[in-house]
């Protein structure tokens, strides 16, 4: 489950005790705060190769970049 939501620029979480879920919900709710929408047209090509997407924030360290890893072109 850890890779397919890093795949999909989320985030995973493990859950032992019921009285984790609270934890959880926070963590959600303050990235659903904190969340951008970046699209952008990629240029047209007969090619239906992968294609990775490397996105970089500059601005203050500690910042945390979440976003798929790739697509492959309709």
């Amino acid at each position: 489950m850890a890779s397919i939501s890093k795949a999909t620029g989320g985030e995973s979480f493990a859950i032992e005790k019921p009285s984790e879920i609270g934890r959880v919900f926070d963590k959600v709710s303050e990235d659903l705060t904190h969340g951008y929408l970046l699209s952008f047209q990629p240029s047209a090509s007969e090619s239906l190769a992968w294609r990775p997407i490397q996105v970089t924030v500059k601005g203050p360290r500690g910042l945390k970049v979440r976003a798929r890893e790739g697509y492959y072109p309709e």
